[in-house]
């Protein structure tokens, strides 16, 4: 250890120095024999500092742009910054132009449905199709003979909601599903424009 007073080097076991006469009696005073280890850690902790506020800033920054981008595009986005965007267009049964070209296809049946529009939901159908309703069938095998039909009875609350709330479409081999079973369509014949192969409609 060192003298408080002029800085002499003693023995630990010392109570005054033998070159100034100080007393060293004084209790819990400790002296560290290289400063250079003070230095090293504060140095230290002070990179360590730097480097933590370093990353915080840059990761804050991040997010604040990725934030602003979204705001300037108009996107919402609930997903995490990392997350892979998921593609709704891939499926093990259709290709993506076929679930693509099927997507527009239900857009189109979802808004002549909505307008009671029965002379365009007509160029949308296969023909001979079946209308099902309420447990019994018929067989439809023209355009006309569907125009012909009482649109009141096809276009009914239930069904018009039914199908035009459809949200996640239900897709298998059997086709494209819409509502809870109001709306099938499908690809025929290697046909590339699908078509609606059945309609289902309940009153109750």
């Amino acid at each position: 250890m060192y003298c408080p007073n002029c800085g002499s080097e003693l023995n630990e076991n010392q109570k005054f120095c033998t070159k100034c006469g100080a007393m060293l009696n004084t209790p819990n005073v400790y002296f560290i024999k290289n400063k250079r280890v003070v230095v090293l850690l504060i140095l230290a902790l002070s990179l360590v500092l730097v480097g933590t506020s370093v990353f915080i800033i840059t990761n804050f920054t991040n997010q604040t742009k990725y934030v602003e981008s979204n705001e300037l595009t108009g996107q919402e986005n609930t997903q995490d910054i990392f997350d892979e965007p998921t593609d709704k267009y891939d499926n093990p049964i259709y290709t993506k132009e076929q679930m693509k070209t099927g997507y527009k296809f239900a857009d189109k049946i979802k808004k002549a449905v909505k307008n009671k529009d029965i002379n365009a939901l007509s160029n949308y159908l296969s023909y001979p199709i079946n209308i099902n309703t309420d447990g019994s069938s018929k067989t439809i095998y023209s355009k006309d003979e569907f125009i012909a039909l009482d649109t009141n009875k096809i276009f009914t609350e239930r069904f018009i909601q039914a199908v035009c709330n459809t949200e996640d479409i239900f897709i298998n081999s059997s086709g494209f599903m819409l509502g809870n079973g109001e709306i099938w369509f499908s690809y025929l014949d290697d046909n590339p424009k699908p078509k609606i192969i059945a309609i289902n409609i309940s009153h109750y």
